[in-house]
């Protein structure tokens, strides 16, 4: 048996100052991330060949942003100050078992629910049969759902044409 966690904390603080936009004036912009999570999973081996693991996660996304614009000379126009706060999060939940009956085959199969603050909750089954048909051929068969939904930037910031 075996038990692994795992944390981690981004703090991305970016600071963009556009003095001659094509518009004649400018801003000046701060942005915030900040990107707090948690895993942990714990794997259990019951007998030989056989594997089962168990495992959920969490992640949260906080920004801010803050905005002003500048006049032609580069000073602040007053009354034109924005701030935009937000977060979202997103959590899994997993588990998988294998099965190794002999050295030429083993099988899996799992599910994950995932749920985010935006988008919802979905159940991703994954199931799969790996077959050792000889020394140095592997033939992998595998069928499964996805879900990847998008992040902040992906939401708020997308590409933006400037011309």
């Amino acid at each position: 048996m075996s038990l692994n966690f795992r944390g981690d904390y981004t703090y991305m603080e970016n600071y963009n100052y556009d003095r001659y936009h094509s518009s004649g004036t400018g801003q000046e912009t701060w942005t915030i991330n900040e990107v707090t999570g948690i895993e942990g999973n714990i794997e259990i081996k019951p007998f030989e060949g056989a594997n089962f693991l168990l495992g959920a996660e969490y992640k949260d996304y906080d920004w801010k942003n803050e905005n002003v614009d500048l006049d032609t000379n580069g000073a602040e126009v007053a009354g034109t100050e924005s701030k935009t706060k937000a977060d979202l999060y997103t959590t899994g939940a997993f588990s998988e078992i294998q099965y190794r009956p002999c050295k030429y085959f083993k099988a899996l199969a799992g599910i994950r629910h995932e749920n985010h603050s935006t988008f919802g909750h979905e159940d991703l089954p994954r199931f799969g049969l790996i077959v050792n048909a000889l020394k140095n051929t592997v033939l992998k068969f595998s069928r499964g759902k996805h879900f990847k939904a998008p992040k902040p930037n992906d939401l708020f910031w997308p590409y933006e044409e400037w011309g």
